[in-house]
């Protein structure tokens, strides 16, 4: 069996990155985690996941608050869940930046 973890700058800034993690065996995909993090006041926050821990393939998403919700994405096998995320977070991940920190630009200073 065989695990890494790796990361993919999406900016020139480098404020913005997804984070994998992937365990194989035998070049199957068993497990991954793939989460788009934002660096937000010194701090790399997580956006969005997505993994297949719990037995199905889910999207995490949270606020600023670090409250989040689960959705269930029916994809046939882990491999293309995996690189559903992948494509998801690298295409919107700027749509999903401005989401998670609107609250916080509205708050009165």
């Amino acid at each position: 069996m065989g695990e890494k973890e790796f990361v993919k700058a999406l900016d020139d800034e480098i404020s913005a990155r997804l984070r994998f993690r992937v365990v194989t065996d035998a070049g199957q995909l068993l497990f991954f985690v793939v989460q788009l993090e934002i660096l937000v006041e010194g701090e790399w926050r997580v956006v969005v996941r997505y993994d297949n821990s719990h037995g199905f393939t889910h999207r995490d998403e949270f606020d600023a608050r670090g409250r989040e919700t689960k959705k269930h994405i029916p994809l046939p096998d882990c491999a293309a869940a995996a690189q559903y995320a992948e494509q998801d977070l690298s295409d919107r991940w700027e749509w999903y930046r401005d989401r998670y920190l609107a609250p916080r630009r509205r708050r009165p200073r």
